[in-house]
């Protein structure tokens, strides 16, 4: 199974986060924990969450203004996978629960970030 979501922005640089006041990051952690949310309603899907222990592969597509260093884009999707983990899309962000591919694009005319988890079948176990 695959649920593709679409927020309506780019994930920052880490190089935005680190020099962010906490509070201004707690603000934004909780911006992007609704926008997965809202993203959620808009893909008109039913959405199975994530059981105990549940591997996921997450692909993760940034269109931003330009292009971030390698290490940069790595490190700019943390707010997101947290969000993903606080809605329950995904039961824990480390390697034995999540698979994580992050790759990136230019697109000037409308930035986002999109967001594929594939589910079902990937610890060796079947969904049924």
């Amino acid at each position: 199974m695959i649920i593709h979501l679409t927020i309506d922005k780019p994930t920052e640089s880490p190089n935005e986060l680190l020099r962010m006041h906490w509070s201004k990051r707690r603000k934004l952690q909780k911006d992007y924990d609704n926008r997965v949310l809202l993203a959620i309603g808009q893909a008109g899907v039913i959405i199975e969450y994530a059981e105990e222990g549940e591997r996921r592969r997450v692909i993760i597509e940034r269109h931003g203004w330009s292009l971030l260093d390698p290490d940069n884009l790595t490190g700019s999707v943390k707010l997101l996978v947290d969000a993903l983990r606080h809605t329950r899309l995904l039961w824990d962000d480390t390697a034995k629960c999540l698979d994580l591919a992050v790759v990136q694009g230019i697109d000037r005319k409308r930035p986002r970030t999109e967001i594929f988890i594939i589910y079902g079948g990937l610890n060796g176990k079947k969904k049924e």
